[in-house]
């Protein structure tokens, strides 16, 4: 879209939306419902201007009783405002808004508390709509949340101006079409180049418009091949491009700069469209090409303004902020010297506050001059903008006899300048000066970038002022106050002498003072810092006196020191003013961080592995239930197949792919904490004993394994299959660490905790334990792969070579054995993994034995089986109803219900517990309120342990995968517990109400 262009965009863009093509308009739609979306807010409306004014364009979220049609002002005042404005509005609550804003009635029958909106501005600065999201709630507006909605406001213009060049397009298509007399009156007569290049790629028509580039008349064009007539550099490119479209028969757009022999370069958009030969090959292109320089440079100027204002903005003070503005000033118009005059104190005199200079150099003098010369209200330049309060353009400097600082800027070569109030309030507070060296480097809309600093220096001073009027005294009693939880230091502005301390200094650093040391001015500073220096192994780690001396004045400074000792101490100096602005010192803040920044790293590898976990149990559970009826009908095709058969080697292959991938759930599970351990006491001896063998097959002949149990170790209450499993995932990760050999080591011992320790899985409490150690002598591991080792699907092996979950199921065992785990490694020192786990003194060694289950799970009783995964529900129907069972099947509990009503027979309620509308706990609790004593058998791909309520030890609960056998089994043994089967002919009396 063309800057001259920009005041049709309503009319060109937004009617034919409206009236004539709905089907074009879902991209704005959908804009409007991400921003709901995005800023979490139950409505947003999209506006658009048309024909002048502001009409509803997109609404989401408006209740139905409340109409709100295409066409009608959404907001009222809202919008209006903004558009005018022409900047966001942020409004947390609107019932605080005074009766000026004139609020529409829709918005109280909406119940509207909270609106945030941005204007939809295109490059030339022109207010086309507004993006609104509003909440029937009170609330705060971020900062985050405005860049969405500006964001979102960008891609509603890029719409629009996609739809202005399709438009645009469009009539001319239609007007080449007609050919003849009309295309070429359009054609002669057009401001645009248009070109026709014929199949041989020469010029074969070309409108008078391309003599405004002044490169040669029409007439040398015609005839003439694009590498004749196009620049060298895009000779070739061009040429490419439109031999694509004449292959291809498909219209395109392509922008490009192209310099002018007047100098400089103007930036085109060139649209091609091939076109046939009365319906045969393609015989020529027509390009239209429009210059859209201004709207480019608009739109670059935007977006270099909006950049200098956030970088303002961000800087830490208002010293700061001005040397910020002046170098982004200087850097973006190309002048040469950059200065800021502020009121003094007296409120008498403009100082010049901040002065900048590019690169090129030379004009020291005349940045000393301005330094050094205050001005009154009626005095020089500065003094002539503080009176009239109106920006001053001069071209000539040296025609300005009130300029006092005339021949300095001459000396560097300065012509002319720019100068422009700030204001506070509506009060002048400061000055803006720009100096070039050269008239023609001067452009008029380099005035915006003015108008930006001004603006921004205007709001930074605004917060200066409010900052002062806070006194030194106050400022010192405030940072003593908020300093008396830590050690605390006070130096003077020459930092040779100390003006405060608490005894907290001398407790952090662990240093011995006496009595008078703690007074003011009793002590050096440089004593002090050489003190503290000498407590770290290497002096040079840490030099307090030269880090509070490089502090700047205008700036805080934080470092973080870690010492010998293991702790972390956290120093930062804050640089203190009087309320004139003149320097009184550093405040020095000393804190110990040890605990509290451990317990930040613990708390969020907690949370980290905690959300993975949760990820990786509901995995398994959906995975669970598709290995029930994989592992189940495998199981059923076995028993039909002959043992001749060609394919029973087949299904055997898929049985054991099931188990395998079922061994796989069980590692996600572990890891989660969502499989039950089966705990009992355990000797951790007995368990390296139990896999030595094992490990020694599976690690290789390459590597040594050697193991030293030291004996007496107390009995842990352990789950000995997975910790088992703990020990050989520990072996096979070193055995990747030593590719090519070496050796592995396996250690038990005892070991004793008077203090808490550091663990990965957090802090290990004092206590005993039995611990498992497990060394390499391999590779090693540098500090960000050791970071993340027990993160879930984490591998430094190729894609595909390794699932990521070994150590990841290791982690989740032992947090489930309220256990932890400690590593050490380096690159090239190999690695040593310490597991720890709680003993039990007075633990009994054996476990009680298991019952055994029922061999049959036959029987004659009515189960109603309820499953909402229709394959499960299938299978568990088959396998009982082939073992004499009837069964009613349901595929929620709504349906089940259903059934327990119309059938009185029933014996045994199977169901899942995890579906939709309502769980199987729900269910349970409304069938037994319907048939008392019935019995009842859960199932789930989650374990019990993971159901909370579910207690596995008091009701039948059975796990998915699960074979034919296991499920008979267990409906079986659940039946039997319930008591005997009753007589059939009790149940058809009931039926009948006898």
């Amino acid at each position: 879209m063309r800057a001259a262009d920009s005041s049709t965009l309503p009319l060109l863009t937004i009617d034919p939306l409206l009236g004539q093509r709905p089907q074009e308009v879902s991209v704005l739609d959908r804009i409007a419902r991400v921003a709901a979306t995005a800023l979490a807010t139950p409505s947003a409306v999209l506006s658009l201007v048309v024909d002048g004014e502001l009409k509803v364009w997109s609404v989401v979220g408006i209740p139905a009783h409340v109409a709100v049609p295409r066409g009608s002002v959404p907001n009222g005042g809202l919008c209006e405002r903004m558009r005018h404005r022409g900047e966001p509005l942020l409004l947390p609550d609107l019932r605080e808004l005074n009766a000026s804003w004139e609020l529409p009635p829709v918005l109280d029958e909406l119940g509207v508390r909270a609106y945030a909106g941005v204007p939809v501005t295109v490059a030339t600065g022109e207010v086309v709509g507004t993006l609104c999201v509003l909440d029937f709630v009170a609330r705060h507006w971020t900062e985050s949340q405005l860049s969405v909605l500006t964001d979102l406001a960008s891609l509603v213009v890029t719409e629009l101006e996609r739809e202005q060049h399709a438009a645009e397009a469009q009539r001319a298509r239609e007007a080449l079409a007609r050919r003849g007399d009309e295309f070429f009156t359009l054609a002669e007569h057009a401001p645009d180049v248009i070109v026709r290049f014929g199949s041989d790629l020469r010029v074969q028509y070309i409108n008078p418009a391309v003599e405004k580039l002044g490169a040669r008349p029409r007439d040398g064009y015609v005839g003439r091949l694009v590498s004749e007539i196009a620049p060298p550099a895009f000779a070739a490119w061009w040429d490419g491009i439109l031999q694509e479209a004449l292959a291809s028969g498909a219209g395109r757009s392509v922008e490009f700069d192209v310099a002018i022999p007047a100098g400089g370069s103007r930036r085109y958009h060139a649209l091609l469209t091939p076109e046939p030969a009365r319906g045969e090959a393609l015989a020529s292109v027509l390009v239209i090409f429009y210059d859209v320089s201004d709207r480019w440079r608009a739109g670059a100027l935007l977006r270099t303004l909006q950049s200098l204002s956030s970088a303002m903005a961000q800087a830490p003070t208002l010293a700061a902020a001005m040397r910020v503005a002046l170098d982004r000033s200087l850097a973006i118009t190309g002048w040469r010297v950059g200065l800021v005059w502020t009121l003094a104190d007296d409120g008498e005199r403009l100082v010049c506050a901040a002065a900048r200079a590019t690169s090129e150099g030379g004009c020291e003098a005349f940045i000393s001059d301005s330094m050094s010369r205050p001005v009154r209200r009626d005095e020089g330049l500065p003094g002539r903008i503080w009176e009239s309060g109106a920006p001053v353009l001069i071209r000539d400097l040296a025609t300005e006899d009130e300029f006092q600082r005339r021949e300095s800027a001459a000396a560097c070569g300065l012509l002319g300048g720019i100068l422009a109030p700030i204001f506070v309030d509506g009060a002048l507070v400061g000055v803006l000066e720009c100096y070039f060296d050269d008239a023609p480097r001067f452009e008029p809309e380099l005035l915006e970038v003015v108008a930006v600093v001004t603006a921004q220096l205007g709001v930074l001073m605004s917060r200066q002022q409010v900052q002062e009027r806070v006194s030194w005294q106050d400022s010192l009693l405030r940072s003593v106050a908020g300093a008396a939880p830590v050690g605390l230091l006070v130096v003077n502005d020459a930092l040779d002498e100390i003006l405060y301390s608490n005894g907290l200094l001398w407790t952090t650093w662990r240093l011995e003072a006496s009595g008078t040391e703690h007074a003011a001015g009793t002590l050096d500073f440089s004593t002090l810092a050489a003190r503290i220096r000498a407590r770290f192994d290497a002096p040079a780690e840490f030099d307090l006196h030269a880090f509070v001396a490089a502090t700047g004045d205008d700036s805080s400074r934080e470092r973080r020191v870690a010492l010998a000792d293991g702790r972390t101490i956290r120093v930062v100096v804050t640089p203190m003013r009087d309320e004139r602005g003149a320097s009184r010192g550093r405040l020095v803040l000393f804190e110990d961080i040890t605990v509290r920044a451990r317990a930040q790293r613990e708390m969020l590898q907690s949370q980290k592995m905690e959300a993975l976990g949760r990820m990786a149990g509901g995995v398994a559970h959906d995975f669970n239930n598709m290995l029930t009826a994989i592992t189940s009908y495998s199981e059923f095709v076995l028993e039909d197949l002959p043992e001749e058969s060609p394919i029973r080697a087949d299904v055997i292959e898929i049985k054991q792919a099931a188990g395998r991938a079922a061994e796989l759930t069980r590692q996600l599970l572990a890891f989660s904490r969502h499989r039950k351990a089966e705990q009992g006491p355990l000797q951790v001896n007995d368990v390296i004993a139990g896999v030595e063998q094992l490990i020694s097959r599976v690690i290789g002949a390459e590597i040594t394994v050697t193991t030293q149990l030291e004996s007496g170790i107390p009995v842990i209450i352990a789950d000995g299959a997975q910790l088992e499993q703990v020990v050989m995932n520990l072996a096979l990760n070193a055995r990747d660490a030593m590719p090519a050999g070496g050796t592995l080591r396996i250690d038990t011992l005892r070991r004793r905790l008077a203090l808490p320790h550091a663990g990965v899985l957090g802090e290990i409490a004092p206590g005993d334990y039995a611990c498992i150690v497990v060394r390499d002598s391999g590779v090693g591991m540098d500090e960000v792969t050791r970071s993340r080792i027990f993160e879930p699907f984490f591998t430094t092996k190729p894609v595909g070579q390794a699932t990521g979950l070994g150590l990841a199921t290791v982690y989740g065992i032992l947090r489930q054995h309220e256990g932890n785990i400690e590593v050490h490694s380096a690159p090239g020192a190999g690695s040593m993994f310490t597991a720890y786990l709680p003993v039990a003194e007075g633990a009994g060694p054996e476990v009680a034995p298991r019952p055994m289950r029922p061999a049959s799970g036959a029987g004659s009783e009515t189960i109603l089986l309820v499953e909402d995964e229709s394959s499960v529900r299938r299978l568990g129907r088959r396998v009982l109803e082939a073992r004499g069972y009837t069964v009613l099947e349901a595929a929620n509990a709504g349906e089940a219900l259903v059934l327990c009503e119309r059938h009185e027979a029933i014996d045994l309620l199977l169901t899942d517990v995890i579906m939709p509308m309502m769980n199987g706990r729900e269910l349970a609790e409304r069938v037994r309120a319907l048939r008392p004593g019935i019995a009842v058998m859960f199932m789930s791909g989650y374990t019990a342990t993971l159901l909370q309520d579910i207690d596995p030890e008091r009701e039948s609960f059975i796990a998915k995968p699960f074979s034919p056998d296991e499920l008979g089994r267990a409906v079986r043994a659940t039946l039997d517990a319930a008591g005997p089967v009753r007589d059939p002919e009790l149940r058809i009396r009931e039926l009948w109400g006898e």
